[in-house]
């Protein structure tokens, strides 16, 4: 259940990004964490780094300044590569 409740905060964190954004609220409703990050129109490259660092600040540890964005493109993809990579614990956010 650890990785359900990541994608849970996670997808959260990504949904109050896109709100402060003012993306339409229903649009905001379909998200789900297989949703690309990228396929957002309304969000640009630098609404990622931007929408990186809020993750950054709910996980409480820095992502690699290189990576590969496929590995982190999504909620889903996101949290299995922090809980493979830095061992996120749930308990700690």
């Amino acid at each position: 259940m650890e990785r359900l409740q990541l994608e849970e905060k996670l997808l959260d964190t990504f949904k109050e990004f896109l709100a402060q954004l003012d993306i339409d609220e229903e649009k905001i409703g379909e998200i789900s964490v297989n949703t690309n990050f990228l396929s957002i129109e309304e969000i640009d490259s630098l609404d990622i780094v931007e929408l990186v660092l809020n993750i950054e600040d709910t996980i409480g540890t820095e992502l690699p300044y290189k990576i590969d964005f496929n590995e982190i493109k999504n909620v889903k993809l996101l949290s299995e590569y922090l809980l493979r990579e830095h061992k996120i614990e749930y308990e700690k956010l």
